[in-house]
């Protein structure tokens, strides 16, 4: 949030990242905008017409080697491409598409749809209309990552499949307040 979305500021975040995260912290990962499939590679489009390729997201990634855990959470075209790379240990992996899809928007507001209901369901109530969402499907008082993904899957209208992986129960056991 604080920098450009550049490589050179994506590698500056994570190498601080690697620095002062610990076995008791939780790191959540969301990007946005829009990414392709061009040359065989899938990729995430940065600031200046430049391109990261979801090896290079990758390597990022996992200079976080000690977190307890890693959730991402990617909204752009393509993004279920990045999944072969990402998933491992101690991480939730979601996508709001599959890897030949695009993402698309909804008409108002103008949000990517599956990320607007991961965010409500989230939230507890819609983004901007007020309106509650109960996404707690099994009422322990939390939403988990898996929670939200399965709530925004179901309520997404778009020609889009999102995708989801975790190791083990990792998707259940965690929300954005942490472990539960």
């Amino acid at each position: 949030i604080q920098y450009a979305a550049t490589k050179a500021n994506i590698s500056y975040v994570f190498d601080s990242l690697s620095n002062i995260i610990t076995p008791e912290d939780d790191v959540f990962i969301f990007t946005t905008d829009h990414g392709n499939y061009v040359d065989n590679q899938w990729v995430m489009c940065l600031w200046n017409n430049i391109e990261m390729t979801r090896a290079e997201f990758a390597t990022e990634i996992n200079k976080i080697n000690n977190a307890r855990s890693i959730n991402i959470l990617m909204e752009q075209c393509y993004s279920g491409g990045f999944l072969p790379v990402l998933c491992g240990n101690n991480r939730v992996v979601m996508t709001a598409c599959n890897n030949s899809e695009e993402s698309w928007p909804m008409y108002y507001p103008l949000y990517d749809e599956f990320c607007y209901h991961w965010i409500s369901a989230m939230n507890g109530e819609t983004i901007l209309g007020g309106v509650v969402v109960n996404a707690d499907s099994n009422n322990d008082g939390y939403v988990s990552m898996k929670e939200a993904f399965d709530y925004a899957s179901l309520a997404d209208t778009q020609l889009e499949h999102p995708q989801y992986c975790s190791d083990g129960t990792q998707g259940e056991c965690f929300s954005l307040d942490g472990i539960m």
